[in-house]
């Protein structure tokens, strides 16, 4: 039986120091990748809650309730003018619709309302002309809009209130109506409003 030598046995030592210390550099290198593994999972899941969240929380605001939706919408749409007879505020509604290119469609005095409308050409060369190129003599495009204006005007003692509402038609080539809203921009109201008060404090509807 052969004996190994001191030479030997320091060259097999070296050899299991080197086995051991390859084995635990595998070791780390396999701990940090599932380190990376774990810690990419956790931020994906916290990316996709975040996501979720921001989704819920746009749908909640757009699903608004209808009664609350619609008691904004009228206050919107509602000013009263203190100090002012409703026959002023009338004369200068019509003023003011008039001087925007309204056509008055309805006056009566008795119930205090006023319907006026005014018609605007919306056709555009690139829409009329790419409805050719892709449907030729079947081709239709928005030619022209429709803004409906009913005022209700009832006073008040001593104050009048005016509660109006904007109505959006548009039409085709054809004639036929291929969209209806209702004007929710705040900002149209309260300029037309504004006017109001304008012309009655210059004494215009006097």
């Amino acid at each position: 039986m052969t004996k190994n030598t001191p030479r030997q046995r320091q060259i097999e030592a070296k050899r299991f120091e080197g086995g051991v210390h390859s084995k635990t550099m595998d070791e780390d290198r396999e701990s940090i990748c599932c380190s990376r593994s774990k810690l990419f999972v956790t931020y994906l899941n916290a990316g996709l809650i975040i996501c979720l969240l921001l989704i819920f929380c746009s749908c909640a605001r757009n699903t608004e309730d209808p009664l609350v939706a619609q008691m904004r919408l009228r206050k919107m749409q509602t000013r009263t003018f203190v100090g002012a007879s409703s026959k002023a505020v009338a004369k200068e509604l019509l003023a003011i619709l008039q001087d925007e290119g309204f056509m008055v469609k309805n006056v009566n005095a008795e119930l205090g309302l006023i319907t006026a409308e005014r018609d605007s050409n919306i056709e555009k060369f690139a829409s009329k002309f790419w409805a050719y190129v892709f449907s030729g003599k079947q081709a239709t495009w928005k030619k022209h809009s429709l803004v409906e204006i009913t005022s209700n005007i009832t006073e008040e003692k001593g104050n009048t209130k005016v509660r109006i509402n904007l109505l959006l038609r548009v039409f085709d080539n054809l004639g036929r109506i291929v969209d209806v809203e209702q004007v929710l921009e705040e900002e149209v109201y309260i300029d037309f409003f504004n006017k109001v008060q304008r012309g009655l404090i210059s004494g215009r509807g006097a």
